[in-house]
């Protein structure tokens, strides 16, 4: 086999060893040469620039294509407001009476009733250097009204607005000279039964609870109102037997005639100067444009109650004092057995206050993890190894009815309706406090009846209208709600992973679209609406109850994660008492929509004057009246050099007609049924419904069985009939076969 060998193979001249590059000269080379032969240091300023440019181009793309993505956006339609109150610009607070009648608005000087419908000043208590700051108002009958307001200073009051006119019931913290105590929220239960008092005073909070005299409330403002009326139209045939006496039936109430004046000597004295000025002429008021409601508590032409003695009315009493819980430390018991009496009983969980855990265990168990993690404790700052002290706890509470878990007052038919126990936890706890309120020892400091463990801190609480409905919100972004009739968990849901729980609201469950069965009679459970809201800027309804599963609620969110967005979280939510699938929402920017929360669509946005922004957007002074047919906004002008209206001040309040609102026709004019949240019918109310159900049904099952007797009768003579004419051809066959025989 040939072999080809290349000649001349020496002639190729190989790299000479100057040309060879070493290890170390290609490893300091800079890689950055081959493409950029500028020397340092300006090839680093080059880099520098570029980088720049890069990251100003970045930032200037990621704006412009916001710009174009809100300029595409479809925006929700507009509405400005109608009418612009000067007078109440320096609100500090608002409040709206529960069946929407009127508004209560908070003043630096007092408290006044505006009505909702036409915005007319019908009443004022005044009283100088007092700024009301926070105002909750119930229902304690048709038209009277239990008014709770704390001031800058610390003071809870409770007022009565009756007949047309506020009146001072009682200064609950009053102070004797010795502690200054300070109220920072004062709650009320739905009918006005008991009050809430949180008391600070230095790093100390509490809670007291004050049993009201409501029923004798409304009976002596009755009977004032009634001796009134007798004064101001007497009998015309006077006798001398029947004569008007100052004072009321029962001798409890003072009172003045209008005419002697519009102040009375008794409310000065035990109110330190203040006044109360009686409402403007019936004539003034505008009839509602809501659903009809009920007359008038004041005839036609007759003036306000007069003023009462506060010295007379019957005294709220305390009932119950809640302290937050210690925090937990060790048994200091000498031995195992003396550990043993002080723990609980067992009767209820224990809040874990009450142990058999030594203090060395305890201190033991410290010193290990210390040592355990001490690398990892000593990247801690210095300002979390410094003991600063505990941080004050602050509560929440609800007012709750008698149920199975706490029947105290099922027994008796007066304190049906009515609250039998408090829920109360505190920040950072994970427990659920339930508190008996009916109880009569005179220990007001008494351990919780039930408590409710959960896995995480409560963040939020709330209950339905008839407290048949407990909701609780944790630090997890979870949401439990409970039927705390029966003491069942309902729904368990994971509403967001990205932050806590901060606003519960129940909606009625005629937001929910459910399919209603004519069978069977009686009521039966169905599925209820809670929105709820969490510190990401996310709201959504969770369905709970039965058949919640089958219902599918879209959720909303205004929050994107990025920067800057923090101003789209929203700061206050409200759903309009007449429409509840309708909300108002405030952001931190200051805008006010409403949303339908079922659908998730942005129906419009509540805007101001352009002079004009909402006051402190991140805690606005908003207030919704009628039923939700009027909203009261305050506003700020945006340049306080310049007076737009003459003599209008910094600060107005601006009023805006819902029920104008095109988006909002087809709300009003179907609007939804109040359903109950929950029902527990009972086997008696079961049998009873299903039997008059049977006698309702009584004429036509005997028409029914009529019709099937008649059938039946036929039936029986069609048979019949059938019989006969086979035993005929029967008959006819045999005689047939007998004479073919014998043919």
């Amino acid at each position: 086999m040939p072999v080809y060998v290349r000649k001349n193979l020496l002639s190729i001249t190989p790299p000479s060893l100057s040309e060879l590059l070493s290890d170390d000269d290609e490893f300091l080379t800079d890689p950055e040469q081959l493409h950029d032969q500028l020397p340092q240091p300006f090839r680093m300023i080059d880099k520098i620039l570029n980088y720049l440019v890069d990251d100003v181009w970045d930032i200037v793309s990621s704006r412009e294509a916001v710009r174009i993505e809100e300029k595409l956006r479809v925006r929700p339609p507009q509405y400005e407001c109608a009418v612009q109150m000067q007078d109440f610009g320096s609100a500090s607070c608002l409040a709206d009476s529960v069946d929407g009648r009127y508004i209560f608005a908070g003043l630096p000087n007092g408290v006044a009733i505006i009505d909702a419908a036409s915005q007319n000043r019908l009443g004022q208590w005044e009283e100088d250097n007092v700024e009301i700051t926070s105002i909750h108002v119930c229902l304690m009958a048709v038209q009277m009204y239990l008014v709770a307001t704390i001031d800058d200073m610390g003071v809870c009051r409770l007022f009565c607005c009756a007949f047309e006119g506020l009146h001072l019931l009682k200064v609950l913290n009053e102070s004797d000279g010795s502690t200054k105590t300070v109220a920072s929220k004062c709650q009320l239960s739905q009918e006005g039964d008991y009050a809430a008092l949180t008391l600070e005073s230095g790093t100390d909070c509490w809670v007291e609870i004050f049993k009201l005299p409501r029923d004798n409330w409304i009976r002596e403002f009755e009977t004032a109102h009634a001796t009134m009326l007798k004064q101001q139209h007497p009998p015309k045939p006077p006798s001398p037997v029947e004569k008007t006496e100052p004072e009321s039936a029962d001798g409890g109430v003072e009172f003045s005639h209008p005419s002697e004046g519009p102040i009375a000597a008794g409310n000065q004295e035990a109110s330190g100067g203040s006044r109360s000025q009686s409402p403007g002429s019936p004539k003034q008021q505008s009839s509602r444009t809501t659903s009809p409601q009920p007359p008038s508590a004041v005839p036609p032409g007759s003036q306000s109650v007069a003023q009462i003695n506060i010295a007379n009315l019957s005294k709220p009493n305390m009932v119950l004092r809640i302290k937050p819980p210690v925090p937990l430390s060790g048994n200091n018991a000498s031995s195992v057995q003396n550990a043993f009496k002080t723990i609980d009983d067992g009767t209820v969980i224990g809040s874990g206050s009450n142990h058999v855990i030594l203090t060395p265990h305890l201190e033991l168990r410290k010193t290990a993890f210390t040592l355990h993690h001490e690398k990892d404790l000593q990247l801690l700052s210095e300002d979390n190894d410094k003991e600063t002290g505990r941080p004050r706890q602050t509560p929440s509470l609800v007012f709750l009815n008698a149920g199975k878990m706490l029947p105290a007052g099922l027994e008796s038919a007066a304190n049906v309706g009515r609250p039998n126990s408090v829920a109360v936890t505190w920040s950072g706890c994970t427990n659920l406090y339930h508190y008996n309120l009916l109880k009569t020892s005179k220990d007001i400091e008494h351990k919780p009846d039930m408590l409710w463990p959960n896995a995480c801190a409560i963040s939020a609480i709330a209950t339905s209208q008839d407290t048949s409905l407990l909701a609780l919100g944790l630090e997890d972004g979870s949401v439990v709600v409970w039927d705390k009739y029966i003491g069942v968990p309902i729904a368990t849901h994971r509403v967001t992973k990205t932050g806590s729980i901060n606003y519960l609201c129940f909606l009625n469950p005629c937001v929910l679209s459910q399919s209603l069965t004519d069978y069977p009679p009686y009521l039966t459970p169905r599925a209820s609406g809670l929105l709820v809201g969490a510190t990401d800027g996310s709201i959504q309804m969770v369905p709970c109850g039965r058949g919640s599963d089958d219902i599918s609620v879209k959720s909303m969110t205004w929050l994107s994660g990025q920067k800057g967005e923090s101003e789209q979280i929203f700061s206050m939510v409200e759903p309009l008492p007449a429409i509840p699938n309708v909300i108002l929402v405030v952001k931190h920017n200051g805008e006010a929509m409403l949303h339908d929360i079922c659908t998730s669509q942005t129906l419009c946005e509540v805007t101001l004057p352009k002079t004009h922004k909402i006051t402190s957007p991140w805690s606005p002074i908003v207030g919704i009246g009628a039923e939700g047919q009027m909203l009261y906004i305050k506003g700020t002008q945006l340049d306080p050099n310049e007076d737009y209206i003459p003599n209008s001040g910094m600060t107005s309040l601006f009023v805006f007609q819902l029920r104008s609102f095109p988006t909002l026709d087809k709300y009003w004019k179907r609007l939804p049924e109040s359903q109950p949240y929950t029902v527990h019918v009972t086997t008696d109310k079961r049998v009873e419904e299903l039997l008059a159900e049977r006698m309702s049904q009584q004429g036509v099952r005997q028409v029914r069985m009529q019709d099937r007797w008649y059938k039946l009768r036929a039936e029986v003579d069609a048979i019949q009939k059938y019989r006969e004419s086979q035993n005929a051809t029967v008959a006819g066959d045999a005689k047939k076969t007998e004479k073919f025989r014998s043919g």
